[in-house]
């Protein structure tokens, strides 16, 4: 959450042995909506919401169109590993 510019990040991580399907992510959603009524944010201000999948083993196709549309970041399990082994790489040098 950022405060400043009014913004929140929610985020999922699908350890299973099957792609995230779009069923995951509307429940995320939904679920994102009852958090933030609860939450003890400036009533007057409006919250931009960003979504982020983390997945194992990938995403259905459904899901990635709808993630797409929302402008929401799906990131796999191999992503992690190579933005993390270019990560260290820098910093050895």
């Amino acid at each position: 959450m950022d405060w400043r510019p009014a913004k929140v990040l929610i985020g999922e991580a699908k350890w299973g042995d099957h792609p995230v399907e779009l069923a995951d992510y509307v429940s995320l959603k939904e679920r994102t909506a009852k958090v933030v009524a609860r939450m003890p944010l400036e009533r007057k201000r409006t919250w931009e919401m960003h979504y982020a999948v983390f997945a194992r083993r990938g995403f259905a196709p459904a899901l990635a169109t709808a993630a797409k549309a929302d402008k929401a970041q799906l990131v796999t399990f191999e992503q992690v590993v190579r933005d993390l082994e270019a990560t260290r790489v820098r910093l050895i040098r």
